[in-house]
């Protein structure tokens, strides 16, 4: 049977443009204009998918997702927004009220909505009868304090990532501002920064063309969007230029892992919203873990789902740690993978620009970076269609 597909978008021009494609690529869709229409066709008919525009003429469409999901007929139904709405504010509403996916209306929004879609189709189970990895995934990598090594980990994950992917399929961008570090780490000078590809048309941003404009890392396999090459210059980052970017990231690569450091900026909490994984950093001592405890709680409260963490103790410095059950304790929550202290040998691969796993592929820290790389992988598997 055909995976069924409500439409919900009352420009008549987009919607049949998006119904055409749909169909094509096997979906069995029907299109409404009005979001009354739509309720009475979902709560009728309950659709496998839902793809809706938030900006309706009769109701508003973020209270057309609560009203799906208080629903038993659509509650666990995918949704979808594909829309112009592109501030922070506006995202997050529609991520706390039950978008599944938030999709912005730009060139490359065809081409992410079929990849995000693919999953989710009725027998799409991946090889061996495993749920199938979900494309276009955004990795936010965030710590409790500055100095626990989120560059490091991001550069090395990404790095780990791409020796299980096809060829340049993943990219890492620095969000740690003001001034970021992955392109030193890379040993790289980029040709563009985030300040760059955000002034970028929107066609030039299509997946065709847009890694052209990125810095490419040879030796790591990524690709890398660079963080201001002046600090001051991280102030011309706005928030509402920031989505279009982070979109057109995951209609090019399979997954991006995004180092935003400590930040709990507004920047910040538009990746934290639309992200599918957070892997949070802590130092295995009290203070740090005392303030991971904190931000955790502070997260999860502003509509961060508990389950979208993957917690990490991380030790760049030797010295006694807190393990085990102090720690998770302290922090109140379990830690879903140590990184055992190396001595000098991370910094000592940075300095080489290299991937820590390449240099010393005996340390222990390697085996566990690899484990966590399949921790990732697994979170991020979608239940089949």
């Amino acid at each position: 049977m055909e995976t069924t597909l409500l439409l919900i978008d009352p420009d008549s021009r987009s919607a049949e443009f998006m119904q055409v494609a749909l169909r094509k690529a096997g979906y069995d869709v029907q299109s409404v204009a009005s979001g009354k229409e739509g309720l009475i066709a979902a709560w009728r008919d309950q659709p496998d998918i839902i793809v809706l525009e938030l900006a309706l003429p009769d109701l508003d469409g973020v209270e057309i997702v609560r009203k799906l999901r208080a629903d038993p007929r659509t509650e666990r139904k995918l949704l979808v927004g594909l829309t112009g709405r592109s501030s922070p504010e506006e995202t997050k509403a529609g991520h706390e009220a039950g978008l599944d996916h938030y999709l912005l209306k730009q060139p490359d929004a065809l081409d992410l909505l079929l990849r995000t879609l693919a999953p989710h189709r009725r027998g799409g189970l991946g090889a061996g009868g495993t749920a199938p990895l979900q494309p276009g995934q955004l990795i936010a990598m965030a710590s409790a304090r500055g100095g626990i090594g989120t560059s490091t980990l991001t550069m090395n994950l990404a790095f780990e990532s791409g020796r299980g992917r096809p060829a340049e399929s993943v990219a890492a961008m620095d969000l740690s501002l003001p001034l970021g570090t992955l392109a030193s780490m890379g040993g790289v000078e980029p040709k563009t920064d985030l300040i760059d590809l955000t002034e970028l048309g929107a066609t030039v941003r299509m997946p065709a063309g847009f890694k052209r404009h990125l810095t490419w890392i040879p030796g790591w396999g990524i690709y890398l969007a660079a963080g201001p090459r002046d600090p001051r210059r991280a102030t011309q980052l706005r928030a509402d230029a920031l989505g279009p970017l982070l979109q057109a990231l995951r209609a090019t690569f399979d997954v991006t892992f995004v180092d935003i450091g400590r930040s709990l900026s507004r920047l910040a909490f538009l990746l934290f919203s639309q992200a599918d994984l957070v892997v949070f950093l802590v130092g295995p001592d009290e203070p740090t873990a005392r303030n991971g405890r904190h931000i955790l709680r502070f997260l999860t409260e502003e509509g961060v789902p508990a389950d979208r963490f993957l917690v990490v103790s991380n030790r760049p410095t030797g010295g006694e740690p807190m393990v085990g059950h102090d720690l998770e304790n302290q922090l109140g929550r379990t830690v879903d993978l140590a990184i055992p202290n190396s001595g000098s040998h991370f910094a000592l691969a940075s300095s080489l620009h290299a991937p820590f796993a390449l240099r010393f592929p005996e340390e222990s820290a390697a085996l566990a970076l690899r484990e966590l790389s399949e921790k990732v992988a697994e979170k991020l598997r979608v239940p089949a269609g």
